[in-house]
């Protein structure tokens, strides 16, 4: 029986299809490479993602996660055929619900994995960039202020590069034991160990993964890094000249995000409460010496509550921390902003004056400080992992 007759018989005439066009797209389209550990933005809806049913909970589908070769100053966290990830879709092309994918502490060295499906050398960089919500599209200038510095190579044996201490250099594609996963799909596997800048925390940070191939040219420094001498690493292309922004030239660059949270270090310092009796007393009238003729009655008056020292201090709801302290409003001695009203945060150190039925004079000058990241509903959103401690600290804390 000829072929043609039999393959009709046995596959429906749409599966013939499906299976031509599946196979031609898995050769013609090349891709490099993805963040899968902790799964970047677009390997979710590569893994997550359905065709059917859709779904306001799970991403828009994605077929090519290793695709994201544009990015940069129109993507920071990569883009594929019309499909930003800067602000992720659910499937019926909604914002996509926060879907974090594992939780740090600051300071922390953290392991992340890079599958490449086309290997084209080159090194990787990631950077950090706090955010609210999923749906805030992060700056460049965010990620550039929190680079995270290469500490291993858990695989191939890189060695930090002094002089860039933000690369990850990538082992070549022939270098022996090389590992080969198919962790979503099949490709050379790369494991890095990193270190969390002190002081990035959040609720909602983004992991920013950009490979930078050199295949098609060399970069600054390759000549000065001592790569292991059993790479064999031969550089016989020219100087990269002007690196595109945006990804559309060579080198080739690809660009992904994960969304992870940063718990505030048990070792770092707490913040210190705002003062309470650094305000100086009213300086007391001089006596005088010279007798009077009559005596001052004496003052029967009682003094003014004084204020309540610090360690009375209470979490209150407001919508700042003077409105906190204004009015016998609702407490959240969790710390958790769930607790309170709509539109009011949970803000630390409120004076327990209600309870205490003293009345509150404001005080000129006092640092307001909310124990919370500024998100108002970001605890209902986010998805997957337990609550952590919702306090990122100010500069001035670090």
């Amino acid at each position: 029986m000829p072929i043609d007759v039999i393959t009709a018989r046995r596959f429906p005439s749409f599966l013939v299809k499906f299976t031509f066009f599946s196979a031609f797209f898995s050769t013609a389209v090349w891709g490099h490479g993805y963040l899968a550990s902790p799964r970047s933005r677009n390997f979710v809806a590569y893994e997550d993602g359905k065709w059917w049913p859709l779904s306001n909970d799970l991403p828009a589908i994605e077929d090519c996660p290793h695709c994201l070769n544009r990015g940069g100053t129109i993507a920071r966290c990569g883009m594929t055929s019309g499909r930003n990830y800067d602000a992720p879709k659910n499937g019926y092309g909604g914002q996509l619900q926060v879907m974090i994918q594992d939780q740090y502490t600051e300071g922390q060295d953290v392991v992340l994995d890079v599958i490449l499906t086309a290997h084209h050398k080159g090194h990787f960089t990631y950077k950090a960039c706090p955010v609210l919500s999923s749906d805030q599209v992060p700056t460049q200038s965010c990620f550039d202020e929190n680079p995270l510095n290469f500490v291993e190579d858990l695989l191939y044996d890189a060695q930090p590069d002094p002089s860039f201490p933000e690369r990850a250099y990538i082992a070549p594609s022939d270098v022996p034991n090389a590992v080969y996963d198919s962790v979503g799909m099949y490709g050379m596997k790369f494991s890095h160990k990193y270190h969390l800048p002190v002081g990035l925390t959040g609720d909602l940070v983004l992991i920013q993964w950009h490979y930078i191939t050199a295949n098609s040219c060399k970069h600054s420094g390759y000549d000065e890094y001592n790569f292991p001498q059993y790479w064999n690493v031969i550089h016989d292309t020219s100087s990269c000249g002007i690196i595109p922004e945006d990804g559309n030239g060579v080198p080739e660059q690809f660009w992904n995000c994960a969304e992870v949270s940063i718990a505030l270090s048990d070792e770092s310092p707490n913040p210190t409460p705002p003062p309470v009796n650094e305000t100086p007393r009213p300086t007391p009238s001089p006596v005088s010496t010279t007798p009077n003729p009559t005596p001052s009655p004496v003052n029967t008056t009682p003094n003014p509550t004084p204020s309540m020292p610090p360690n009375q201090a209470i979490m209150k709801c407001g919508r700042s921390w003077v409105d906190a302290s204004s009015k016998c409003g609702t407490l959240c001695p969790t710390g958790n902003a769930t607790e309170c009203p709509t539109g009011e945060l949970c803000y630390a150190d409120v004076p327990d004056y209600c309870s205490s039925g003293s009345t509150r004079t404001s005080p000129a000058d006092t640092h307001v400080k909310a124990v919370l990241s500024p998100i108002d509903n970001l605890a209902e959103s986010v998805a997957s992992p337990p609550s952590i401690r919702n306090r990122q600290r100010t500069n001035n804390e670090h």
